[in-house]
């Protein structure tokens, strides 16, 4: 049943991030007239059957003023109900214009200034530490010397950008030496940095995803681990399972209620096996591109998002079903042909391709449309050299 009594559109911004499946598929399910955005030509929330328009504007990386007048332009001609942001670029875009965009248009977002605690890892990890959210052992070059630091941490550490997306700038560091002379150059190439203890890569990696009221209340949740990832040594999850861990969404929930935060956030997790103590490593302002993993176990977060931004009482969706799975096979076949050895032993195996509890993140619902979309979309990438550039340095 639609939740509208007429057919509101909702612009879904930007439709290349493996979320806006997800997104146009429940705002469809809604009654919803899907308008998918993107500078993309091709991508796979263009090529969704839930997608009714799309529409391609200037590239925010290389035209950031003209990508801010078209869609301001758009939005005056417009009447677009609601606008969903994803992706890290134009999350980021969106919250540092808010003002101007809310003329317009409604959505859920915190003001900037508690939106970029989030983004920014070093405030993030100092209000963990205020609330007493275990972390890895990290440390401030901002507030004591690095050749303090360097002398004093155990080896190896990593040197890391406090904003950055992937794994881009992130840096190991065998001695003092090193450190010393890697941390300036990293720097000057990706602003503010600090050091952080390495924690080995054995122990399980989990993401948590929430969604929070305008009281900060808590209106949605789901915990998942990470079961395998491409780079195998660290990177964007292939398969993901939904858990029981309450421990987890009580500490992401802290978090959020102590920055102020609204709406959806998305939190990165390690159990560290030299202790088994679960610390937070970063927090994501944004639907992250396994968000799907939400309504695979039965939650709806869009439309708690949709509700919460035309100023209806959502309700709370808390309870999701567990040990389900959320594969993203382009990804897990590069896992597979990169991981070693390891690779034959995973559990579940690589080759268990019609288990009832695995749902694909592409083809969930089957609609080969999105596959299209990708295929289409990372062919286009051969022919761009600036792309192939960004994305051999996002999996770096």
């Amino acid at each position: 049943m639609s939740i509208t009594t007429k057919k509101e559109s909702v612009l879904v911004l930007d439709a290349s991030a493996k979320s806006s499946i997800s997104v146009v598929e429940s705002c469809a399910s809604m009654g919803l007239n899907v308008i998918a955005a993107s500078h993309k030509k091709y991508c796979c929330g263009f090529f969704s059957k839930a997608t009714k328009e799309r529409i391609v504007y200037p590239s925010l990386e290389k035209q950031p003023d003209e990508c801010l007048k078209f869609l301001l332009d758009l939005l005056q001609k417009r009447q677009i109900s609601v606008m969903i942001p994803l992706g890290h670029f134009m999350t980021d875009f969106i919250a540092k214009h808010q003002d101007e965009f809310r003329k317009y248009i409604k959505f859920v977002m915190p003001s900037y200034d508690i939106f970029f605690k989030g983004l920014s890892k070093i405030p993030t990890l100092k209000a963990a530490e205020q609330i007493g959210c275990p972390i890895p052992k990290t440390w401030y070059p901002q507030e004591e010397s690095l050749e303090d630091i360097a002398h004093k941490v155990i080896y190896p550490v990593l040197i890391k950008p406090s904003v950055t997306v992937g794994a881009r700038g992130l840096t190991y560091c065998q001695s003092a030496d090193e450190l010393l002379d890697k941390f300036p150059k990293i720097q000057a190439g990706y602003g503010e940095c600090f050091v952080q203890e390495f924690i080995p890569q054995t122990g399980t990696q989990y993401k948590c995803a929430i969604v929070v009221g305008y009281k900060q209340e808590l209106l949605s949740a789901i915990a998942y681990a990470k079961l395998r990832y491409y780079p195998p040594n660290g990177g964007s999850s292939t398969l993901n399972k939904s858990v029981c861990r309450p421990d987890i969404i009580q500490s992401s929930l802290n978090m959020a209620q102590y920055l102020k935060w609204v709406g959806p956030c998305d939190f990165d997790y390690i159990t560290d096996p030299r202790d088994n103590v679960t610390k937070l490593m970063e927090i994501n302002p944004r639907l992250s591109d396994t968000y799907k993993m939400a309504s695979v176990a039965g939650l709806d977060m869009t439309r708690i998002i949709y509700q919460l931004a035309v100023g209806q009482t959502p309700q709370p969706q808390l309870d999701y079903q567990k040990d389900k799975y959320l594969r993203f096979i382009f990804g897990d076949i590069m896992w597979f042909l990169t991981s070693g050895p390891n690779r034959w032993k995973a559990k579940p195996s690589f080759f268990d391709f019609f288990r009832r509890d695995t749902t694909e993140l592409m083809t969930g619902n089957r609609d080969l449309g999105p596959v299209l979309g990708y295929f289409l979309e990372n062919i286009s990438i051969l022919w761009d050299k600036e792309a192939r550039q960004f994305r051999l340095k996002r999996h770096g």
